[in-house]
């Protein structure tokens, strides 16, 4: 009877050490996503950013706008500029 109570108190000590691991690591992964998300979108309004400030200093396409921040524009403008020089020089 001893050995078992035993058995049963390692196994619950066991179970509990590793549902406390799964555990940590689920949180950190989740918090690891969202931080690479957070960092992923300032990066990306960087981009955006620099590459609308690029368009509108170039005097790009006609009928270009600066955009509203967080608005994705500047990337699309870019996109465009890119189109466009690659159209000219072929």
């Amino acid at each position: 009877m001893q050995g078992f109570l035993r058995h049963t108190h390692e196994q619950s000590i066991i179970s509990s050490i590793e549902e406390g691991r799964r555990q940590t690591n689920e949180d950190f992964y989740t918090q690891l996503d969202s931080q690479m998300r957070k960092d992923w979108e300032r990066q990306k309004e960087r981009l955006f950013d620099e590459l609308g400030r690029h368009q509108v200093g170039t005097g790009g396409p006609e009928g270009a706008t600066p955009r509203k921040k967080g608005t994705g524009g500047g990337f699309d403008r870019g996109v465009s500029l890119t189109e466009h020089s690659r159209l000219r020089h072929t």
